[in-house]
């Protein structure tokens, strides 16, 4: 009964923080998206853009889903179940983390824009990064996807990395 009341680890008050943090930080841009005018118009009137974008960091989630199911049922067949059972949450915290930079990203550059302080074509200021939810699912997952198929990997790990840049080239 004493072990009930004990207070939580220091690394466990950490994660739950981190977790939490970053999780309230993401419904309050996606309320900023849907209330904020500037962030919304800028989103808006950038639909072609976005649309493709967010389309690219769906098949990079599924990708890395997908890679982490078939790096697990290389080693051992029993390991596929597990591979299966954790795919939707790698596939979901992917996207939930590549949004949360991409959506951060594009509010950075709505308020740069509206603000003057950015010229056109330039990337602008990166937002801050959920680090250990990027290195859970995506970092690893992609990983794994390079060592199972490497050139779909690196294909998508470049095309990933150069997609922010055309995305400003493109947005002039």
């Amino acid at each position: 009964m004493a072990t009930a009341n004990r207070e939580p680890s220091v690394p466990n008050k950490l994660a739950q923080y981190l977790l939490f943090r970053v999780l309230e930080d993401g419904v309050n841009l996606y309320h900023r998206l849907q209330e904020g005018t500037v962030f919304h118009r800028y989103v808006l009137s950038r639909l072609p853009l976005v649309v493709p974008a967010c389309l690219l960091m769906g098949i990079i989630s599924l990708a890395c889903a997908a890679g982490s199911v078939m790096y697990l049922g290389g080693t051992r067949s029993a390991l596929v179940i597990v591979g299966l059972i954790f795919a939707p949450f790698v596939a979901l915290g992917g996207l939930f983390v590549q949004a949360y930079v991409f959506f951060s990203w594009l509010e950075n550059r709505a308020l740069a824009r509206v603000l003057a302080h950015r010229k056109p074509g330039t990337i602008g200021r990166i937002p801050p990064v959920p680090w250990v939810l990027a290195v859970i699912f995506l970092v690893l997952p992609l990983v794994a996807l390079v060592e199972v198929h490497p050139r779909l990997g690196i294909a998508l790990i470049v095309i990933g990395v150069l997609a922010p840049f055309a995305y400003a080239r493109l947005d002039r």
